[in-house]
């Protein structure tokens, strides 16, 4: 049992003293304000990611049963916000490795899910990127050239995606190769009693040599950042420019620019603002590795705090491409209306049976809660859901005969508007067509 315990800093050896890594001791925790610097907002990152995102899976998940459909019917737009959300919950999931790695100030969780934390981790630089840059792509094609159809085909999403994929694993692999678990002295030591302890720290390293790093870093922030980010501030320029000269060519354009422009700005803006401090620390370190040059103290709580911006972006990009997005609260308000038709389910008409000709050959009787009611001149109408399929019906039963015919609001609302852009219309872009 120990009788006390301080930390002590070690003065640096320069290689004097051999280090005693097989009775090293761990690191103490930590502790203080950096570890509510630590735990709150990862914390809060990681409750609001995750619930946001498994909520849009889960919604669309109901959305197919609801529907009895599958995602693939649902159109563009719902599988790329299905395929983000997948991405940015794996992202989001790396969380509780980073927070206890920074918290315990040693890696603890082995070689297996070190390589596993290097791969959600990354998802966020490479894949969720890919696929914000496939969405553009696709919302850019619609606006730009509503005639090329086979973009807008499933099976050509379904392809760019697993092109996308198949890519960014290229770029991950190197990565996932070589990283493993690096046991390195602590600078400082833990005393014991009257005795000095050696402490070693655990970390989930990349493994790389410092030229290997730099060129892994390099291709991966040009891949992953440049060319990506290039090409969605091209496309969504380029789809607001399309959208701009349509509203002055065509003078009763119903086409929400205010609304377009807002939400186009508030996507690109948040991308940027999230991967760009990110990078612009990467690129620092990478500096400062290069010339040997000792690392600020306050360059370890700027890293700390840049490193925080691409879990912002997978924790939030939920609510940018989802609930902003007027495709899907269409879908969702269409599912609420159904459920709400579900629950409320009941007969218009009063408990009975129609029996014909039960009085003669001429009279019709209802018999309704064991009284007979004279249906020679009665009317009956109103509006049911059909057992069997969910339709809405508009049911009439008159003396003459019955008649049963599809609500036309129910009609509506079964086949609404194209939300999703049209690839066959010549006609000037309307206002559902530019639904974002």
């Amino acid at each position: 049992m120990l009788d006390s315990v301080n930390v002590t800093v070690r003065p640096a050896t320069h290689g004097t003293t051999t280090f005693d890594y097989e009775n090293a001791l761990p690191p103490p925790p930590t502790y203080g304000d950096r570890l509510y610097m630590v735990i709150v907002p990862y914390s809060l990152l990681f409750m609001c990611g995750l619930l946001g995102n498994m909520g849009v899976l889960t919604y669309v998940w109901f959305l197919t049963q609801s529907l009895r459909s599958s995602v693939l019917t649902l159109g563009n737009t719902f599988i790329y916000i299905v395929v983000l959300s997948i991405v940015d919950t794996f992202v989001i999931m790396s969380i509780p490795f980073h927070m206890t790695h920074m918290v315990m100030q040693n890696w603890i969780f082995g070689t297996a899910a070190c390589k596993l934390y290097w791969v959600l981790e990354m998802s966020n630089k490479v894949c969720s990127t890919f696929i914000l840059t496939a969405m553009a792509f696709d919302r850019y094609m619609a606006i730009c050239y509503p005639k090329v159809a086979r973009v807008h085909r499933t099976k050509q999403t379904l392809g760019i995606i697993c092109v996308l994929m198949v890519l960014a694993l290229g770029l991950l692999m190197p990565i996932v190769y070589t990283a493993r678990v690096q046991q390195r002295p602590y600078p400082a030591k833990l005393l014991v009693g009257k005795q000095e302890r050696d402490m070693a720290v655990y970390l989930c390293s990349d493994g790389m040599k410092r030229e290997t790093r730099l060129w892994v870093s390099a291709y991966t922030f040009v891949c992953g950042f440049v060319i990506p980010g290039t090409l969605l501030a091209f496309f969504y320029a380029n789809m607001l420019i399309r959208l701009l000269l349509q509203t002055r060519t065509v003078v009763q354009s119903r086409i929400p620019m205010r609304r377009v422009t807002a939400y186009t700005l508030a996507v690109t803006v948040f991308y940027f603002a999230c991967q760009t401090p990110f990078w612009l620390s990467q690129i620092y370190g990478i500096y400062l590795s290069l010339g040997d040059a000792p690392v600020p103290p306050k360059f370890v709580y700027i890293l700390y705090a840049c490193h925080m911006f691409p879990f912002i972006n997978s924790a939030f990009n939920w609510i940018f491409y989802a609930q902003l997005n007027t495709q899907f609260r269409k879908g969702l308000r269409l599912v609420g209306e159904k459920i709400i038709r579900k629950h409320t389910r009941s007969n218009i008409l009063p408990t009975g049976n129609v029996i014909t000709n039960g009085g003669g050959a001429n009279e019709d009787t209802f018999v309704a809660n064991n009284h007979h009611v004279d249906t020679t001149s009665l009317i009956i109408s109103g509006r049911r859901l059909c057992p069997t399929c969910g339709r809405l019906l508009n049911i009439t039963i008159a003396a003459g005969g019955s008649s049963c015919e599809p609500d036309q609001r129910e009609l509506n609302n079964r086949h609404p508007p194209a939300t999703t852009f049209s690839s066959r219309s010549s006609t000037p872009v309307n206002r559902d067509e530019t639904e974002l």
